[in-house]
């Protein structure tokens, strides 16, 4: 009995130590732990997610995401994932945004926003990683737009962000002087449209014809009735100088700045003749011939016209009554006209207008007081010397 006895015992030291074994073995789980993607195996005796990564030493915020969720027991073969939470700020076509999100690559985080960056320009690569830190992102979306460019509309597909970015992608100079339908700091959208209006201020010069002027002369180298061209008019210049403000190549507004008369105007020199003929004498009639306002009147009272005879006392109705019997409307048909027996030529020559006969007394009269002014008495030779006013 006594060697079966320590047999049996060294047996039942066996069996305790071989089942203290297997209760050691028991307790340890083989755990696989992903980080951020990142895997491990991890032999554990903790009974709960949280207590295997606290083990582990990873610690997890209220952005971060565990899963399964940290109560959940841990069993061998326990998958356990963890994706720590970024911050992320995306600043897109100037409106800011900050957000938290467990993507760790730059696609995947604008992906998490649903937001459409299609043909857009990015800070930072698309496959870029984001750290535990986080990023600061700028997006600049893709935009069609519109611009009238001095009357010729063009499409533009540009990631700009204003009226005055897409210009200077677009090639479009413009000046202080243009005009602009939207300011250049105006925020681009998709669809918007904007004109440019180029605007010109030019010195332009512009000559103009300058009408020469007519006079009359007289002379007693022509005989009464005849007239004669001595120098021919020439027409002048007058040089304008304008301030033209154009609005794409057309005129909108013109202002005179200057205007000089750089060639001048050549008058017309008519020679009027004053020759008289031999005075004639006439039964019938105290006239005679004169050398600018009438001739004799040959005794004959015809008229084209009703007569009109002198309706006052004056030196002129005087004059009217020796030359023409006082009538103001002669029309004897001898070339001479009116009570003074005026000729055309002589008529228009002072400022007259149509035919001597046709006008009224005064009128009549206040011409043969300009002529009588300019040239005296002797327009009337024969009637003047009569009357004595010579």
């Amino acid at each position: 009995m006594r060697k079966i006895i320590p047999v049996v015992a060294a047996g039942a030291t066996a069996l305790a130590v071989a089942g203290s074994t297997f209760a050691y073995a028991a307790l340890h789980n083989d755990v696989t732990l992903a980080v951020d993607g990142q895997t491990s195996e991890v032999t554990t005796m903790s009974r709960t997610v949280a207590e295997v990564l606290d083990g582990e030493g990873i610690a997890v915020g209220a952005h971060d995401v565990v899963a399964p969720s940290l109560d959940s027991p841990v069993d061998d073969g326990s998958k356990i994932a963890v994706q720590y939470g970024r911050q992320v700020t995306v600043n897109v076509d100037g409106k800011q945004k900050t957000f938290w999100t467990t993507a760790t690559s730059v696609d995947a985080a604008l992906r998490s926003l649903q937001l459409d960056t299609t043909g857009a320009d990015l800070s930072t690569s698309r496959s870029a990683g984001i750290s535990r830190e986080g990023l600061t992102l700028t997006v600049d979306t893709a935009k069609t737009i519109t611009i009238d460019a001095a009357g010729k509309e063009r499409k533009l597909e540009t990631t700009a962000q204003t009226v005055g970015q897409a210009l200077n992608e677009a090639g479009i100079a413009v000046d202080s002087d243009d005009k602009l339908s939207a300011k250049k700091s105006t925020k681009l959208k998709d669809g918007l449209s904007f004109s440019v209006t180029k605007v010109d201020v030019k010195t332009v010069k512009q000559t103009k014809r300058v009408g020469y002027d007519t006079v009359y002369r007289n002379t007693d180298s022509l005989d009464q009735g005849k007239s004669k061209v001595k120098t021919e008019g020439r027409n002048g210049e007058r040089t304008v100088v304008y301030t033209e403000v154009r609005h794409n190549g057309k005129v909108v507004k013109r202002t005179e700045k200057s205007a000089k008369i750089t060639n001048k105007a050549t008058e017309k020199v008519v020679l009027v003749g004053t020759k008289q003929e031999p005075v004639r004498s006439s039964a019938g009639s105290g006239s005679s011939g004169s050398t600018k306002s009438g001739t004799k009147n040959s005794g004959t009272k015809k008229s084209g016209t009703k007569s009109a005879s002198s309706s006052g006392n004056s030196v002129w109705d005087r004059l009217a009554q020796c030359e023409s019997s006082g009538n103001w409307a002669m029309n004897s048909g001898n070339g001479f006209y009116g009570g003074v027996q005026f000729m055309a030529s002589t008529w228009g020559a002072m400022g007259g207008s149509g035919l001597p006969h046709q006008a009224s007394r005064e009128t009549q009269i206040a011409i043969a007081k300009k002529l009588q002014a300019q040239y005296g008495w002797g327009q009337w030779p024969a009637c003047s010397a009569k009357l004595g006013l010579r």
